[in-house]
């Protein structure tokens, strides 16, 4: 892959946008597409392979996600010079990587370039730390032309779930506030929801038998914030990610909802829960704005 101060870039979604021409910039090449009255013929025709030329390759990164500890980017790319499938590589926070084949089936890509056939989807994963990561994927390119980043983007971790004061209108909500890109109520099983006597804060204390589990929020968190929003809550929980969990109050620990989504979650060390479970009050119902 060449790498330069020129950075060659292609966005499009749809399949039937047409080969991109390029505008130099500041010493950016900017990709952006070319409309050529009478060239391409009537509008919605199927820019033929002479009219594409050679020249670098494209297509689009439709998705990028993590589950599970795991990175995934998925698409479709072509190379102009070949109708062959060509090799898209992935790289996460600019040094581990992993590429493949843009090989699976995509129709819809054959369909707006028949010359080319449908073997140039692609699905790319790699396994990931917990947090936020930036992806870049990229098209090798074959023949004349140049390799491309297809997308670039910034991918948040885990969002939290939340159940005492983080909770929406809560008072410690103050500190998620405007840093979400989205919120929901469900439930997390696997836990029961204590109280102490004196106190109004909320513990979670692991149940394996509980599978209704407890009430709360999932926060996702926006990626560009990600990273200060966790050291914020690790230290509105008093939680210290290198001591052990013994010596801690709260746990920050990645357990699924009942929508197997995985989220952070705050829940009682094991010291604590232990005396919670001999000494707190149960919250019956899972959930601390009605009990």
């Amino acid at each position: 892959m060449r790498q330069s101060a020129e950075v060659r870039r292609v966005h499009r979604g749809d399949p039937g946008a047409h080969r991109p021409g390029r505008l130099a910039v500041f010493g950016i090449s900017i990709v952006f597409a070319v409309l050529l009255p009478g060239l391409l013929g009537p509008a919605g025709a199927v820019p033929p392979r002479e009219v594409l030329g050679s020249g670098d390759p494209f297509g689009s990164v439709e998705s990028i996600s993590v589950s599970g500890g795991r990175v995934t980017a998925s698409g479709w790319a072509v190379d102009p010079d070949t109708a062959s499938s060509i090799i898209v590589q992935m790289y996460v926070d600019g040094s581990a990587n992993t590429m493949a084949w843009a090989g699976l089936e995509r129709p819809d890509v054959a369909a707006v370039y028949p010359w080319a056939g449908a073997a140039h989807g692609f699905s790319l994963s790699l396994d990931v730390a917990p947090g936020a990561h930036r992806v870049c994927v990229y098209a090798i390119n074959t023949g004349p032309g140049a390799s491309v980043a297809l997308d670039c983007r910034l991918v948040a971790g885990p969002p939290f779930f939340v159940y005492g004061s983080l909770r929406n209108g809560q008072s410690g909500y103050y500190l998620i506030a405007g840093k979400t890109t989205n919120e929901f109520t469900t439930r997390m099983p696997l836990l029961d929801l204590y109280v102490l006597s004196g106190s109004s804060y909320p513990y979670a204390v692991p149940n394996d038998g509980n599978q209704v589990g407890i009430v709360g929020e999932v926060m996702s968190i926006h990626p560009v914030l990600y990273q200060d929003v966790v050291s914020l809550l690790d230290r509105y929980e008093r939680y210290d990610p290198t001591a052990p969990p013994d010596n801690q109050v709260y746990v920050r620990e990645l357990r699924p909802t009942r929508e197997e989504l995985p989220s952070w979650v705050y829940v009682a060390g094991p010291r604590q829960a232990s005396y919670l479970r001999s000494s707190g009050i149960l919250i019956a119902s899972g959930d601390w704005l009605r009990w």
